[in-house]
């Protein structure tokens, strides 16, 4: 018959060797450098549609200047 805290004690160390794995884990996925291969289309769009509203926005701006001036 299995002694309880012999159980108890097994249980308890193999606990703290998976939590010592799962933080060696954790740090060294934090440490690793981001793969540029991702693609996360949503920031892609938006970023590229706001370069042409500033883009945009500033030749408006341009040609208004020009049309005051004359």
């Amino acid at each position: 018959m299995y002694d309880f805290y012999h159980i108890y004690e097994y249980v308890t160390e193999r606990h703290k060797e998976l939590l010592k794995e799962a933080e060696t884990e954790r740090l060294i996925r934090k440490n690793q450098p981001k793969s540029k291969k991702s693609f996360n289309g949503p920031r892609f769009l938006l970023n590229n549609l706001g370069k042409i509203l500033v883009t945009w926005g500033m030749s408006l701006q341009k040609r208004n200047s020009e049309i005051s001036h004359i």
